[in-house]
């Protein structure tokens, strides 16, 4: 009884670390990608930079694909 519980044991730790590794490197993943998305800004306030498309917060404006 005790060596099943060993060998289960074993079993589910190596299954754990496989799952956290495989997690990580898709979080690594993400992070890479996330460099590339579009960015949204104001024509007339630049500094107003997003990175979801909405409305400038000083002026109201639409915000605009950055190029």
């Amino acid at each position: 009884m005790a060596d099943i519980m060993k060998r289960l044991l074993v079993v589910l730790f190596a299954a754990l670390t496989f799952a956290g590794s495989a997690s990580f490197i898709s979080g690594c993943k993400k992070a890479s990608t996330d460099s590339t998305a579009t960015q949204y800004t104001c024509p007339h306030h630049p500094e107003v930079v997003q990175s979801a498309p909405g409305k400038c917060p000083k002026c109201n404006m639409d915000l605009k694909p950055k190029a």
